[in-house]
């Protein structure tokens, strides 16, 4: 049985740019990440959301 990890990413509510499509990018915050994957899931400005590779995101400088 596999242990869930109890330590919040730091990735986690933080604002980022994620890369939709080759030349198109969105901006919005990490709402879940999955560890075991590299993948997270991001609600972007309009109440979307994106799933995708962490390799996509690019955390925004406050």
């Amino acid at each position: 049985m596999s242990e869930i990890s109890e330590v919040p990413s730091p990735l986690l509510h933080r604002e980022v740019l994620f890369q939709t499509d080759i030349t198109s990018y969105g901006v919005g915050h990490v709402v879940e990440v999955y560890p075991d994957s590299d993948r997270v899931k991001v609600r972007d400005q309009d109440g979307g959301y994106w799933k995708g590779s962490i390799d996509q995101i690019t955390a925004v400088e406050e």
